[in-house]
């Protein structure tokens, strides 16, 4: 018997005798392709003295081995303060598991003031996000209307361009020491009238948070508006020549403006797609983990996490591993792909209703856990029915066909 790695320069790896007809080719590693071809020795005197059979090698490829890093992570919303984590559990040997959590959502930007200065209006803000507990890569957008109520002029409601005045540049330096907490901008060209500013923060990373199939922003409520009055002379009429080309400049002022907001926002916003689950504009997904990540330590078994003592309304991104405990290698595997979840917002003076909602217990099990829902957001059950969690936990099926 030949055999070898290729199709070319096959070695003898077996020898048998007339009339014994099989032979075992081991060990192999998992997925590997091998190649045989069957040499006859004749023992009379005539030619010839040899022959191959077939006349080309034949192939044959051992079964794959599903890679051991967990799968399928979910993460389903159970309350304003806790997430429910599943994965499939594709590792063969004795383990654990080691889960990271990253907050997504920024802080909410607070005291923004607007005051009229030489250069237009001055607009100022804090945000915290650099300084509290989870930091991150995020930027700002300052919003103008003329109306305080989010539900006029301000993107909650009319979303005509004119909202939108300005995309802050992101804040990278996020290990500034100390951390930077304050920020400016100056709205060059005001109109006239009384206006309105306020600030939202959001997370460069985007992330599919409500498992629709797209990526979405992640900002922070909005800042309380801050008022201010921009008030024009009235103009005579020996300026009404003049009045024309001065709402022509400005109209080209406005058209020069919306253009560099969609290009800084599609510089900071536009962004490297990340498995699928989250992007974020020149952000390293794994340094971001590394710096900032609460480490977990869910149980070997089931590969179920209830995650609980979270902020409400906030977007949470996590990944899992698989920790070997028999002291071989490799010790762990890699990183999971990513998944992502929101918490309930809890309108204020709200206790919400407590209810069971249907969650993956473990492998071809699906049963209620507690929640908590508010006005508006109802609990969303992970399966109806048990079949719906094949792929949640181990199925003790480790091989796959490779053809």
């Amino acid at each position: 018997m030949l055999g070898g790695d290729s199709n070319t320069g096959l070695s003898v790896i077996a020898a048998r005798s007339a009339g014994a007809g099989s032979f075992e080719d081991k060990p192999l590693a998992a997925g590997a392709t091998r190649y045989y071809q069957l040499k006859i020795n004749y023992t009379d005197s005539g030619t010839p003295a040899s022959e191959l059979t077939p006349a080309s090698p034949i192939s044959c490829t051992t079964l794959a081995m599903i890679p051991q890093d967990p799968t399928l992570l979910n993460v389903t919303t159970l309350s304003a303060s806790s997430l429910y984590m599943t994965w499939k559990d594709n590792a063969v040997r004795p383990h654990n598991f080691a889960s990271e959590r990253i907050k997504v959502t920024p802080a909410s930007s607070a005291a923004v003031a607007a005051a009229r200065d030489a250069g237009g209006i001055h607009v100022t803000w804090q945000n915290q996000t650099n300084a509290a507990q989870f930091r991150g890569p995020y930027y700002h957008v300052v919003e103008r209307s003329t109306d305080p109520t989010p539900t006029s002029r301000f993107s909650g409601g009319d979303t005509s361009l004119s909202s939108f005045v300005a995309v802050f540049d992101e804040d990278r330096d996020y290990n500034a020491s100390p951390p930077r907490t304050s920020y400016e901008w100056t709205d060059p060209t005001p109109p006239a009238g009384t206006l309105y500013y306020r600030v939202k923060a959001c997370s460069l990373l985007r992330v599919d948070y409500d498992h629709n199939g797209t990526l979405d922003d992640v900002c922070a409520a909005p800042a309380p508006a801050a008022g201010v009055q921009v008030a024009l002379a009235p103009a005579s009429a020996s300026r009404a020549a003049s009045m024309w080309d001065a709402v022509r400049g400005a109209a080209a002022a406005i058209i020069d403006r919306i253009g560099d907001f969609f290009a800084r926002l599609a510089r900071i916003i536009g962004a490297v797609e990340l498995a699928g689950v989250v992007e974020g504009a020149q952000v390293d997904l794994n340094a971001y983990f590394s710096q900032f990540a609460v480490t977990l330590s869910p149980a070997a078994n089931p590969s179920v996490y209830r995650d609980d003592n979270l902020g409400s309304d906030t977007v949470y991104l996590y990944r899992v591993k698989a920790v070997y405990t028999d002291g071989k290698t490799p010790a762990e595997t890699f990183y999971t792909n990513e998944g992502a979840g929101k918490t309930f917002a809890q309108p204020a003076g709200e206790q919400g209703t407590n209810e069971g909602v249907n969650v993956c217990v473990r492998n071809n099990l699906c049963g209620p856990v507690p929640g908590t829902r508010f006005s508006g957001q109802p609990l969303v059950p992970q399966c109806a029915k048990n079949a719906d969690c094949r792929d949640v936990g181990t199925s003790r099926q480790f091989f796959e066909e490779t053809r």
